[in-house]
């Protein structure tokens, strides 16, 4: 049994059972993941101002 890396690089370099990767596959991967982070980021900052608003509550 190959080590998990060393399947992982291989498939990468020739590709997986339905063909070879091509650049654009990697591409939505990654933007994929780019989107989740500005999505996480996004919730964060939300939830500070709703933590702001609701902290700053008995100063009204």
């Amino acid at each position: 049994m190959k080590d998990n890396l060393v399947q992982e690089q291989e498939t990468l370099k020739n590709g997986d059972e339905n063909g070879p990767l091509e650049p654009e596959n990697e591409r939505k991967i990654g933007s994929s993941q780019g989107d989740s982070a500005e999505l996480g980021l996004k919730v964060s900052r939300q939830r500070l101002r709703v933590g702001v608003l609701k902290r700053n509550e008995h100063l009204k």
